[in-house]
């Protein structure tokens, strides 16, 4: 639970430069964020894993891990952290969390929706607030890289 408070606090430090580097034109026409943030973070009482393992992600692809959250939650977050490797010091990696109908759009090649976009980088703190409910995805995402990636990733839902 020490890690959940951890990440809570860091939780507005993390949007805001999200925001700054979307609204810089990083990533611009792939993504739009989904809610605003509130002053105040809820606090978390239980958590569920989502994702502990490595995961291999092919050159030019991405793979999708689903978990659902359920009507009955009033608060949910996805918090967590990830770190990727490669060859040639080509290690970056996008990770994102993102409702189910961005999963056909991100096949697509189209515009998504998402409650966390990392951007590219070797590795991240995942903090979003998830503000709908129903099936939801991580996401980890190689597919503007020609080398195959080894992603470690470790999130999991707070409620």
């Amino acid at each position: 639970m020490a890690t959940l408070k951890r990440a809570q606090k860091r939780r507005q430090v993390i949007a805001i430069v999200a925001i700054a580097i979307i609204a810089a034109g990083f990533g611009a026409g792939s993504l739009m964020s989904i809610g605003a943030r509130s002053t105040s973070s809820p606090v978390f009482t239980q958590s569920s894993p989502i994702l502990d393992e490595l995961v291999t992600v092919e050159a030019g692809s991405f793979k999708h891990f689903e978990f659902n959250v359920n009507e009955d939650i009033a608060n949910a977050a996805v918090m967590g952290s990830f770190s990727s490797t490669g060859s040639n010091l080509d290690n970056d990696i996008v990770v994102s969390v993102v409702p189910e109908l961005a999963v056909q759009n991100i096949n697509e090649g189209k515009a998504y929706q998402a409650f966390y976009f990392s951007g590219k980088t070797a590795s991240g703190e995942v903090n979003a607030d998830i503000l709908e409910r129903g099936a939801m995805y991580v996401i980890v995402d190689n597919r503007f890289s020609d080398t195959p990636k080894v992603v470690d990733v470790n999130v999991e839902l707070a409620y």
